[in-house]
């Protein structure tokens, strides 16, 4: 059986790899160039988009399936 203060140890140090890991992303997005950063908003919105649609006729074919 673990303690309540082992338990609280491990839960402590889970926080803090989570923490960790969510810093190095944001350290890593700080220093991207102004340009890289430029191309990668204007790559994203258009996968966006393109995925929007796909989303939407998969939809649309699912309906007109169930038709069928």
């Amino acid at each position: 059986m673990t303690s309540s203060t082992e338990k609280h140890a491990e839960d402590a140090a889970s926080e803090q790899v989570e923490y960790a890991v969510g810093s190095v992303e944001a350290t890593a997005m700080n220093n991207l160039s102004d340009p890289v950063r430029k191309i990668r908003r204007k790559v994203d919105m258009r996968l966006c988009i393109i995925i929007a649609v796909l989303y939407t006729v998969c939809q649309i074919d699912r309906q007109n399936l169930a038709y069928a």
